[in-house]
């Protein structure tokens, strides 16, 4: 099982230029868990082991209001990184997470991504990086959702969703994401009417066809043109 968790951190951005024996011992102190759908693989606050990385399936990202209202934050997929931040400092989870869909992660314990800096001290700087990165992230989400009208905002979450099925290959000719459109109203935090107008309007642009759980992107570069932040953050 440790070559899945080897090859899922190869697979993440991130990590593949991480000398190949770091790599390594992460995957061999790691273990996998798998999770049913809906089912949490932590609540906000709780303590959780280390980091994980998305082997199969998808895990949610969300809070949820004193009114019980949710919003997701994000929708990360295979070869995503889960709990950096408490594994890094020890603290609880963020946000809640539950798998979507049957889900399997690799579970890499705290002590093991610490220890890694004690071989690798220039590691450091790379963490920092993620951190500033997810940092960036939370800020374009803000943004997004105070001054971005919902179709720009609706092209650049898919463009994102595509990206991450590609796992950072080139994006060439048509993508299917996985995704419904329920899915994609909870991650913009608006009705689901309101999406289905807005992927209306793409489809009628050539730009996208709706599927049953799926939406494919058939032009990205021209999708990619409507958002109104042309940075995609990875999931």
């Amino acid at each position: 099982m440790t070559h899945r968790g080897l090859q899922a951190l190869r697979d993440n951005a991130w990590f593949r230029d991480f000398p190949a024996a770091a790599l390594e011992a992460l995957a061999r102190a790691g273990h996998a868990r798998r999770y049913g759908h809906g089912e949490y693989l932590a609540r906000r606050g709780e303590a959780v082991p280390g980091m994980a990385v998305i082997l199969d399936g998808g895990v949610r990202s969300t809070s949820l209001s004193a009114d019980g209202h949710e919003f997701t934050f994000s929708l990360l997929k295979p070869g995503a990184l889960v709990w950096l931040v408490s594994a890094l400092d020890g603290g609880g989870t963020i946000n809640d997470a539950t798998a979507h869909g049957d889900t399997e992660v690799w579970i890499i314990p705290r002590e093991a991504v610490l220890g890694l800096f004690d071989g690798y001290p220039a590691l450091y700087a790379q963490f920092v990086r993620m951190l500033c990165y997810r940092m960036r992230k939370v800020h374009s989400v803000i943004e997004e959702l105070t001054l971005v009208p919902v179709p720009q905002r609706l092209a650049r979450q898919i463009c994102t969703l595509a990206e991450a099925e590609r796992r950072g290959r080139p994006i060439e000719g048509e993508t299917t994401v996985d995704v419904t459109q329920q899915d994609l109203a909870v991650l913009l935090g608006v009705t689901r009417p309101i999406v289905n107008r807005a992927l209306k309007k793409l489809e009628a642009d050539g730009l996208v066809a709706a599927r049953y759980h799926k939406v494919v992107v058939r032009d990205f570069p021209a999708l990619h043109s409507r958002c109104a932040n042309k940075e995609l953050f990875s999931l």
